[in-house]
């Protein structure tokens, strides 16, 4: 009784060790699939349309990488490999070469499909003797591979185009009979007709076999996928594809048959994100509605593998680490500043950290950032403006061993071009905000002393500290020796009020704001407080017209805040220049007296108010001249040639 016990056991154990592998078995084993195409289905010879040969290695790059499937697409019925006469015998050569690549993907524990590929002959021309012959060729095959395990799975006829439904289902009930007397078991996969889309495949007629999965193909939308025109990454872009996926899925419910997209891609014509964000959208769909995929892989349009190489290249990450709680919905810019921001949609929150990922042109992704678990956005301020390419991408730890991992995106940087915030000059007179400083880097159009934008609410690409009260934004955490430049546009030559808007919690700062032919006024800020409290400082300048270059020149703190500034103009000042140099007055300011002193000094000075109106005139009669203003209020002058030649600014206290 004992050894009858372990004999019955042994048996029920090499039973179950033997079960047979089912459709939907299969399709779990499978997921993540490549082809390799454009090898033994090339019309001219495994290497003829520039592949290397198939080698062993291959498939050990295959299962390191992650893929759980390998399709091999076959062309059989070439008059060198297939004779055209019965019994239509198969090249024994060729027939053992395919066996030997089959044995390394099975010997790795692969689902493998074989094909019968581009078959054109059979296609264009479909009738009897060349149904006959295809019967031959799968007869051939079926015997060749009957005892190999039941990883393999034979593949009826790809892209059956331009038979007609009628004819590929007479062709899918007759192949598969003939695969049945050889191979009761295997499981086979078929199409519908024309380019075995999904709509094609959910046409087409069923066979009755219980051993059967149905697959179609994805290069949509066309043309973007197959010739590269357009772009791809919509909502409707991804809904589009998402309803093929679902009508599949329904389709196969419906007749409790599996579905695999046995081939899908986007040309590399393509522009650069909506490639990387199609794949992605593929891969993910594939992953959420349970539909084994395999991308299509060629080495030329389609590349993934770079076959003589041994290398990936990152559609292969995408395929491997895209989930659906990968990041997506990437957008890139460069921004005024000229630092590139990335943004994206956060479907994992629940994790410690995103990692940002760069390469710079031909480079590898490398570790580049860890920040937030809740963050949309990054801003990389490291970018130098050579024209190089610039590629991001993120990680997400989705639990203990797995990351997900959003596809790739790509900027090209610019040289730098400094040029006014609105495109066009500030007019003078008017007013503008002081945060509207020129587009440009820190160097270029501005300068702060450190690296990171402090408020982090306004121009956020920019490392100028600019924050925000109720609507109003401002200039903030100021420190010595930072400036900041705007290009303006002096309509009238003449005497001007200038207001600027500021705030400071303790007081003593100072600024000064610098024009055309170094012409400088200088403000010392009060205390007001509170950094959002602001008021008015005010005084007078003589702006000479046309387009310039105001600096705002922050001499010390301790901090202080600037909001906007505005011009009023006063009077013309009819002068071609502006001069300081040959033209001297000392003190300044001055209390009641100063000195006027030069070697070309005018018969007659005007001294003239703000208002633009002529308070006095004084004859001169010495090259250093004493001139008396004790009767004057207390406030801002301008000292005016007789000639025109010079115009100087005092300040009454």
């Amino acid at each position: 009784m004992i050894k009858k016990f372990f004999v019955f056991i042994l048996i029920i154990s090499t039973v179950v060790a033997k079960a047979q592998l089912k459709p939907w078995q299969a399709a779990g084993m499978m997921t993540r699939g490549i082809n390799i195409g454009n090898s033994l289905d090339a019309t001219g010879g495994e290497t003829s349309w520039g592949n290397p040969l198939i080698i062993e290695s291959y498939f050990d790059d295959y299962k390191n990488a992650g893929f759980t499937a390998i399709r091999i697409p076959i062309t059989w019925g070439l008059s060198f490999r297939t004779s055209t006469s019965s019994p239509y015998s198969i090249n024994n050569d060729f027939l053992n070469r395919v066996e030997q690549i089959v044995d390394w993907a099975l010997a790795r524990n692969f689902i493998v499909i074989i094909n019968a590929h581009h078959e054109s002959w059979l296609k264009e021309n479909f009738n009897e003797t060349n149904l006959a012959r295809f019967d031959s060729i799968w007869a051939q095959i079926s015997r060749r591979f009957k005892n190999k395990s039941d990883h393999l799975l034979f593949e009826i006829l790809n892209e059956p185009y331009p038979m007609s439904l009628e004819n590929v289902n007479k062709l899918n009930s007759q192949i598969l009979s003939t695969i049945r007397k050889t191979n009761p078991t295997r499981i086979v996969v078929f199409s519908g007709h024309m380019w075995s889309n999904a709509d094609e495949l959910i046409a087409a007629g069923i066979p009755k076999d219980s051993m059967l999965i149905g697959y179609y193909h994805s290069y949509d939308p066309y043309p973007f996928g197959l010739e590269g025109p357009g772009t791809f990454g919509s909502d409707a872009d991804i809904a589009a594809v998402n309803s093929r996926f679902l009508k599949v899925k329904n389709w196969s419910q419906k007749n409790n048959i599996p579905v695999i997209l046995s081939e899908f891609g986007a040309t590399k014509k393509c522009e650069y994100n909506s490639r990387m964000c199609h794949y992605a959208t593929i891969t993910e769909l594939a992953i959420t509605h349970n539909i084994p995929f395999f991308v299509w892989d060629d080495g030329g349009d389609f590349q993934v593998y770079l076959r003589s190489q041994r290398k990936w290249n990152e559609i292969k990450d995408i395929l491997i680490y895209t989930y659906p709680q990968s990041p997506n919905k990437l957008s890139i810019n460069i921004f005024a500043d000229t630092l590139i921001m990335l943004k994206w949609n956060n479907r994992m929150i629940y994790t410690d950290s995103i990692i940002v990922e760069r390469k710079i042109n031909s480079s590898d992704f490398v570790f580049y950032k860890k920040i937030g678990p809740q963050e949309n956005y990054f801003i990389d301020y490291n970018v130098n403006t050579n024209n190089n390419y610039y590629y991001y991408r993120l990680k997400v730890k989705i639990n203990d061993s797995t990351f997900a991992q959003s596809y790739p995106i790509r900027i090209q940087d610019t040289k730098i071009t400094r040029k006014p915030f609105n495109g066009k000059p500030f007019d003078i007179p008017g007013n503008f905000e002081a945060e509207n400083f020129d587009i440009g880097v820190d160097g270029v159009s501005y300068h702060d002393n450190d690296n990171y934008n402090n408020g982090n609410l306004y121009r956020i690409t920019s490392k100028a500290d600019i924050f925000k009260t109720g609507t109003n934004y401002y200039i903030a955490n100021v420190d010595s020796g930072e400036w900041y430049e705007y290009t303006i546009n002096i309509l009238h030559r003449g005497i001007y009020k200038i207001i600027v808007s500021v705030s400071s919690v303790y007081g003593g700062g100072k600024f000064s704001l610098i024009f055309k032919n170094n012409h400088k006024i200088t403000f010392e800020v009060d205390k007001t407080d509170n950094i959002t409290n602001f008021v008015s400082l005010s005084d007078t300048a003589i702006l000479d017209t046309g387009k310039q270059i105001m600096r705002l020149m922050i001499e010390k703190g301790p901090d202080f805040g600037i909001n906007n500034f505005n011009f009023y103009f006063i009077s013309y000042v009819d002068v071609p220049t502006i001069n300081f140099d040959n033209i001297k007055v000392y003190p300044n300011p001055v209390k009641s007296t100063f000195n006027l002193s030069g070697l070309n000094l005018p018969n007659t000075i005007d001294i003239i108010n703000a208002s633009g109106i002529k308070i006095k005139s004084v004859n001169i009669t010495h090259i250093n001249q004493l001139i008396d203003i004790a009767d004057l209020q207390q406030g801002i002058y301008f000292i005016k040639s007789e000639n025109n030649n010079s115009v100087l600014k005092i300040q009454k206290i």
